[in-house]
């Protein structure tokens, strides 16, 4: 790499566009073997020149689908403040919070200077940990990794609700549990964006808590409401054939044979992408959502969007929410 760096500042200041262009790919698709044999000589160069921005990207994205190859490296305790700044500052890593945390306080050790952990302990997300995730952090750890200020503004969080001093960046892609149907950062980011008008600034955490073919053949409404029901705040999505169906419901479920008024539920659909959703807020407020033993979620009167007892079957008929489709499914 040390080669390839020298050829690429020169090509850069003689204005030698083509070779600059070229050398610049190269590097950009070796990018991984660079990074398991340079890290630290790679990513000082990326800080340093911030012109080359393929490789910048390029490198951001292996860290970001595999930051292990980072934390991991006996170069990790090499990296200086900086670095790790902007390691932090990515939305797309795929890693807790809670192990960031782990990786920080290792190098903090090493550096001997607990002054160089406060502004980096600032960057990670801890209103996306779960309260237990966070209290056992905290205990094992106490002040290592959070102030005294920060603390004060973390428990605000977790048991006010008073997010305004936290550091509300969205939510890395690594603090969200992925599915069969959605596993996207992006996807979760526009998601978030329906609910209370978010716009895609990815607030909230979404755990995976039910997935119909953990259970193959032997699958009943039953098993969903085992699970499910008390949960508050839930997206259900479905795979049909053509497209992606599914509901939000703040309320939670039951097995209660009612009718629940409810202000803020809505369905959706969309096929590939759902930037392109088709979004349909509930209108008959009365009847938004209904819960039953028998079946699984049920949206609207019409029913607008039902699963039928064995959840094999989805039934779409508008009534209480806008129509999804010209036709009923």
């Amino acid at each position: 790499f040390y080669v390839l760096s020298k050829v690429l500042v020169a090509s850069d200041r003689f204005n030698m566009e083509t070779l600059l262009n070229c050398i610049q790919e190269t590097t950009a698709k070796k990018i991984l073997v660079f990074i398991k044999k340079n890290l630290f000589d790679l990513f000082e160069f990326i800080m340093k020149y911030q012109t080359f921005t393929a490789i910048d990207k390029q490198f951001m994205h292996e860290i970001a689908n595999d930051p292990y190859l980072l934390f991991n490296s006996e170069d990790f305790l090499r990296l200086e403040e900086e670095m790790l700044q902007k390691i932090l500052l990515c939305n797309e890593l795929i890693i807790s919070e809670s192990k960031i945390c782990e990786y920080l306080i290792k190098w903090c050790n090493v550096e001997n200077n607990e002054t160089k952990l406060e502004p980096l302990s600032k960057l990670i997300r801890f209103h996306q940990m779960k309260k237990d995730e966070f209290f056992d952090l905290w205990k094992k750890y106490k002040n290592k990794i959070i102030s005294d200020g920060l603390l004060e503004d973390i428990i605000g969080f977790f048991m006010c609700n008073h997010p305004q001093k936290l550091n509300r960046a969205p939510f890395r892609l690594g603090n969200n549990q992925t599915s069969r149907i959605i596993s996207k950062h992006e996807d979760f980011l526009e998601i978030s964006s329906w609910i209370d008008n978010d716009k895609g600034k990815g607030s909230f955490r979404f755990d995976l808590i039910f997935d119909n073919s953990f259970f193959g053949d032997d699958f009943h409404a039953n098993s969903f409401h085992k699970i499910c029901d008390g949960t508050f705040s839930t997206i259900t999505l479905f795979a049909l054939d053509n497209c992606i169906v599914g509901g939000y419901n703040p309320l939670g479920w039951s097995c209660e044979n009612k009718w629940i008024y409810c202000e803020s539920n809505f369905i959706f659909a969309y096929k590939n992408n759902p930037k392109n959703a088709k979004l349909s807020r509930v209108l008959g407020k009365n009847r938004a959502i209904r819960h039953h033993l028998k079946y699984g979620p049920w949206f609207g009167e019409g029913p607008d969007l039902r699963v039928q007892k064995e959840l094999k079957i989805i039934e779409l008929k508008p009534k209480s929410y806008p129509k999804l489709f010209d036709s009923n499914v």
